[in-house]
Parts: structure tokens; sequence; C-alpha cells
């Protein structure tokens, strides 16, 4: 049982950790960092929100609430884990029955590159569940298809290292953005669980009333979630989305929860 002690931790994101490459990896330096905290007595490991990035580099605005990013991605573990680096088909397949998110990201990725990364409203395709299976893979182009290899190489580079951590007593807390970007394909795969109109523009977006820290408040642009819809699919895309979290991480802290409570529209 976590918390039931009292014990220590760092808060310090991936690409925070001290690398050649400029930024940090789930490589060399990651592990270097757990051995750290267990030569100090820590026992926990917390980092910022590990998803994709998309507009303001912002990991508070990610194209996928599911998927990770590439940029941490150690291209050292990468060279020794495949001598050949091919993704066959095979591999593609198996990704998908393991991460059944994974082919609609891969479709709204290629529709990006398609569209040469205009945003999700400006798209003509319908959404992917509007698609039969066969003609949702038949969008996936190249590029899309390697940013299906980019989150099976990452998550195996994740796994490995949380394996190692949790051996050594380490606990990793995960940071769960409670809002998601409107240019994401949680909104393109589920717009009914958002506030939207019939063109797929936010009908009205999250912020923060005026308080101590900000006398005109503040505009995230998030879209807001229907939750009058979400209730009646019993609150099943929250449940997945907390669910794989929890495959990630050891403790998950969702920012802001108060949003659960009270939010601004």
């Amino acid at each position: 049982m976590f918390f039931n002690k009292r014990s220590a931790g760092i808060l310090c994101p991936i690409f925070s950790l001290p690398n050649a490459e400029g930024i940090g990896t789930l490589g060399k330096c990651a592990y270097d960092f757990v051995d750290f905290l267990v030569e100090t007595n820590q026992t926990y490991w917390q980092v910022l929100p590990i998803g994709l990035t998309s507009y303001g580099n912002s990991p508070y605005q990610s194209f996928s609430s599911f998927a990770g990013n590439p940029f941490f991605i150690d291209l050292d573990l990468l060279k020794k884990a495949f001598k050949n680096s091919a993704f066959t088909k095979a591999q593609e397949k198996k990704a998908y029955l393991q991460f059944p998110w994974l082919q609609d990201f891969g479709v709204f990725m290629s529709l990006r590159s398609t569209h040469k990364d205009q945003a999700r409203v400006e798209w003509a395709e319908c959404s992917t569940k509007e698609l039969l299976p066969n003609e949702a893979s038949s969008y996936l182009n190249e590029e899309g298809r390697f940013h299906v290899f980019l989150q099976v190489k990452f998550y195996e580079q994740w796994f490995e290292l949380k394996k190692y951590a949790n051996a050594r007593n380490i606990s990793l807390v995960g940071d769960l953005p409670i809002f998601v970007s409107g240019d994401s394909v949680d909104v393109w795969v589920n717009p009914e669980f958002f506030l939207l109109d019939e063109q797929g523009i936010s009908t009205a977006v999250a912020g923060v009333p005026p308080d101590y820290f900000s006398d005109t408040g503040q505009l995230w642009g998030n879209p807001l979630y229907d939750w009058d819809k979400i209730k009646e699919d019993d609150f099943t895309w929250w449940i997945d989305r907390i669910t794989r979290s929890l495959d990630l991480f050891d403790v998950l802290r969702i920012d802001h929860f108060r949003g659960f409570e009270s939010y601004w529209s």
C-alpha cells in the first residue's frame, strides 16, 4: 500500500535528465537517475506528462492522451535491441491488439500528414467510428505507420525502465492532465464526449477564473467534456485512460484534480 509510511521522492521530468543529446531519454541517463534515487534513500520518482506534445510543445496539449513522446526514445538502446529495425505487418498487428488505441492514433497522424499538419477541424474526413476496419487501415500511410512504430519502441523502453526502478523499490509517479487537446485523436474519435458544434469546433473551452495568482484568470483553450454523454457511456473513455495510466505508473496524480469538482467555462 502506498503512502502508509513517511517517504520521500523527487520530481524530475524525463526531458530534464542530463544527456549528451540535449534532452533526457529513457536510456542510460534515466537508469542513472534511478540509481541516484536508490543511493539517496528516495522512494518516488515523479515525472511530468510523458505524452506526445502538439501546440506550443506543451505536454498538456497532446495529440493523444495515450501516446508517449517519441523524443524520449533512446537511440543507443534502440540500436542494441534491433539489428534489423524493419517493422513487419505481423508486429504491427500484434501492437494493435496490445494497444487498442494505436490504430486510431496512426490514422490520425496519417491524416495530419495528408493535410499538411492542419488542425483536426480543417479536415473533411469522417471519424474512425464511421469507417470499417479495412477502410481505417487504408488511411495509414507510411508516416502513420512510422508513428505506430515509434509508439511500440517508446512503450518497450518505458516498461523496461519501470521494471528496473520497481526492482529497486523506486515507484514512478505519473501526471495525468485532466483536459485533452482539441487537436487530438481523442476528440476526433469521440466527439460526442466533448462540447462541440456541428463543425467540430468547441462551443466552450477550459480556463481558470481570476484568483490570487492572476487578476484576469487563465484561458487554457481545451475543449470541455460533455459529462452527461460520458456518463451515458458508463465513463468508459475515462476508465480506459486511467487504466492505461496505471499500467505506466505506480501512483497517479491528476492535474488539475479540482477540475472534476469545479471548472471554468
